[in-house]
């Protein structure tokens, strides 16, 4: 093969092995997010019991309620990607394993012919 086209294909490799590394940061992102989330409302709620009455209805609908909506939304988005990150990942996985089958044949055909002060790919 082509000197040009196995780089080509390197640089391939290493753009579809960073597709994937952004994929895995974003769903640990999004997941650290959600648990963050139900930790503060936890705390919040331990709060709210320290307050009656108005006071503590106030500061439900101005703390904890927002976190809450927050919470649900991220949970349906994260439900929603789910499945798609995963068919990215799978696609990327079988996608590096043809590729890199295809770079090792590649790798072990290319011989190296030297000449006193050249080196030569065949």
């Amino acid at each position: 093969m082509d000197r040009y086209i196995f780089d080509e294909l390197l640089k391939w490799e290493k753009k579809l092995i960073e597709k994937y590394k952004a994929i895995v940061k974003m769903e640990k992102e999004r997941e650290l997010e959600s648990l963050t989330l139900m930790k503060k409302i936890e705390i919040l709620k331990k709060v709210s019991e320290k307050f009656e009455g108005e006071r503590k209805k106030l500061f439900v609908r101005a703390e904890i309620n927002p976190l809450q909506d927050r919470e649900k939304q991220l949970d349906q988005e994260i439900k929603s990607t789910k499945g798609i990150y995963y068919e990215n990942k799978e696609e990327i996985e079988i996608t590096l394993e043809y590729l890199r089958k295809e770079i090792d044949n590649d790798d072990e055909s290319q011989q190296i012919i030297t000449d006193d002060k050249v080196v030569f790919v065949k």
